[in-house]
């Protein structure tokens, strides 16, 4: 019998198993594959559970650990930057305090002290000083010397001074009427003396700042022959004060008859010296002339004796009086000084 049996040949390569490929089927896929004994064939390689768990529990401590480190940093980062701000803030100030201190330059302000209100004050820039503390500043009167009284070309019944400041000397009519409103005796005769006081010094007015201070005018033919002496008084009759000058002159041939050209404006030149605010008319139109104790006078009454302009010279002084009666009285106490000085001469 015959029976058809398939051939070596007939056999489909498709129907042939090997144990690989149903291994293959059974295990699992992605399992690490183990190399056989024999022949080399990899076969997957079986995991134990213990090693399955104990691969998930180190996952799991690892995610743990990473969680931790996470949550310190996260809770620790703000407490790190603010540390780190405070710590910069103090060092940048304390190393501004050492700087300001040790390290920076500071310009050297050059400064004087002076002297303002009493008060010693620095001021900037170079000077001297003045002081060095308010004392030094406190005003001190400076002692100023007393001038030498000048002596009178006439003997006096008393001496009136007025003081003016400097360059106050326009006052001098005011203050000559106060004391002129000064009681004095009937009959007696008051020399004034006018001082000028400065800051450094104190004199008695010249001739020429009381011709300006009394706003009169003596000719220059006449000044220039003065010495520069003299005696401004008042004398007190009845009718009231009447004020006089006696002036030093020096020698001139010419100033009997410069006095008589000065006859022309005198009145003028010396109204001032009258004491009155009306207008005089004179008694006569020309100066009229006397002789008294043998002394040669001038005169031009307004409108009567008591009240007068007169002159005259005794012994190189030249007389200018406003009254009869006070000329008559300078020329004798100008001739009993006179007669004083030759019985002493005598004697």
């Amino acid at each position: 019998m015959n029976i058809n049996k398939p051939t070596q040949s007939n056999i489909d390569e498709s129907f042939i198993r090997t144990m690989a490929d149903d291994m293959g089927i059974v295990a699992p896929k992605n399992l690490p594959m183990v190399k056989l004994t024999d022949k080399s064939t990899v076969i997957p390689k079986l995991k134990t559970e213990k090693e399955v768990e104990g691969k998930a529990r180190e996952e799991k401590e690892k995610q743990k650990k990473t969680k931790e480190i996470e949550t310190f940093l996260t809770k620790n980062t703000n407490k790190l930057i603010i540390g780190l701000i405070i710590f910069l803030l103090i060092l940048g100030i304390g190393g501004f305090f050492y700087w300001w201190n040790y390290l920076q330059i500071v310009p050297v302000t050059i400064t004087h002290f002076e002297c303002q209100e009493d008060q010693c004050i620095s001021i900037e820039g170079e000077g001297d000083d003045e002081c060095q503390d308010d004392i030094d500043c406190q005003s001190v009167e400076p002692i100023i010397q007393e001038p030498i009284i000048p002596e009178s070309l006439i003997p006096v019944d008393e001496t009136k001074t007025i003081e003016l400041i400097v360059d106050q000397e326009n006052l001098l009519s005011g203050q000559l009427n106060s004391v002129i409103n000064e009681e004095q005796a009937t009959g007696t005769i008051n020399r004034i003396l006018i001082k000028i006081i400065d800051q450094e010094e104190k004199k008695y007015i010249s001739l020429n700042d009381l011709i300006l201070a009394l706003n009169i005018n003596i000719p220059e033919n006449i000044l220039s022959v003065i010495a520069d002496n003299y005696t401004l008084f008042l004398y007190k009759q009845d009718e009231g004060s009447r004020l006089g000058i006696v002036i030093e002159m020096g020698e001139s041939e010419t100033l009997v008859q410069d006095l008589n050209d000065w006859e022309n404006t005198i009145i003028d030149d010396l109204n001032q010296l009258l004491l009155t605010e009306d207008i005089l008319n004179a008694h006569s139109e020309e100066f009229g002339d006397k002789i008294y104790n043998e002394t040669y006078i001038r005169y031009m009454n307004f409108p009567t004796p008591a009240l007068t302009l007169d002159y005259g010279i005794v012994s190189n002084n030249l007389i200018i009086a406003t009254s009869r009666e006070s000329m008559f009285m300078v020329i004798d106490k100008l001739l009993t000084i006179n007669n004083e000085d030759v019985d002493g001469t005598e004697d």
